[in-house]
């Protein structure tokens, strides 16, 4: 096993050119430099000089346009590949997103909503539930009604959660929100923490999530209009939609024409 203090450069081409059949070489972390997630094209030229065959085994990380993941492969067009691990999880995914048993649950987590806006829209027609955990909980919920405090939320993001929970509703797919959790009033282990039990409440669920849903698209919708002088176009792109249309049907199921 061999290490070289950077991913790039002359240093890691050289050792990377001098290794003997079955050495190993580990690289620093190549997130020290921003060209990675930027996706710098030099970055990853400088990148694929370390290889002959690219493979990626990074489920996690597969969907970004990294420097490391997506812009890479471009300097590999014949020698690239993904991993046993990935072939696993692809595999897995498309079992449970073809196979006709049922019920299906989905389970997604991360801090955006903003990126599993794709994953969300694609399994609705293939699952029954969708269970939402981690930071983008927040988004869900702040955009339902609920207090949040100083949590994680994509304030830009709301309006989009709202149309995600409608195109949920109308297919007849649930979507579960926390019921507990641990809240603190600082971000350290030191923090003084308190366990709420019926996260119902403090989220502001306690009436019909259909309800609330309706309720809160209607004010955003309203705000929208106003702020655009009813401008459809700005509006739905002050509220994060895809389109006009999709906002023209919101006015249309909320009963806004007339505003």
């Amino acid at each position: 096993m061999k290490f070289v203090a950077n991913c790039v450069g002359v240093e890691a081409e050289k050792a990377a050119a001098e290794l003997q059949p079955g050495e190993v070489l580990l690289l620093e972390n190549l997130r020290f430099h921003p060209e990675e997630k930027n996706g710098d094209k030099d970055f990853a030229e400088q990148l694929s000089k370390l290889g002959d065959v690219y493979v990626n085994d990074a489920f996690g990380t597969a969907h970004r346009a990294h420097a490391s993941t997506a812009i890479i492969a471009k300097f590999f067009p014949k020698d690239r590949c993904f991993g046993n691990l990935l072939a696993k999880e692809i595999e897995s995914i498309n079992k449970v997103l073809n196979d006709n048993q049922k019920p299906v649950t989905a389970i997604l987590g991360g801090a955006k909503v903003s990126s599993k806006i794709g994953v969300i829209e694609n399994i609705l027609d293939k699952v029954d539930h969708i269970i939402v955990g981690g930071g983008m909980t927040f988004t869900f919920v702040k955009a339902l009604g609920g207090k949040i405090g100083n949590s994680l939320v994509e304030d830009d993001k709301l309006a989009l959660a709202l149309d995600l929970l409608a195109k949920a509703k109308a297919k007849n797919v649930t979507i579960h929100l926390p019921v507990d959790a641990i809240i603190a009033d600082d971000f350290n282990n030191n923090a003084n923490t308190q366990e709420v039990a019926n996260v119902s409440l403090t989220f502001g669920q306690q009436v019909n999530i259909s309800d609330i849903l309706d309720i809160h698209r209607k004010n955003y919708v309203k705000a929208a209009l106003k702020a655009t002088g009813n401008n459809k176009t700005k509006a739905a792109q002050m509220l994060n939609l895809k389109s006009h249309q999709v906002l023209t049907n919101w006015i249309k199921e909320l009963g806004l024409e007339s505003i």
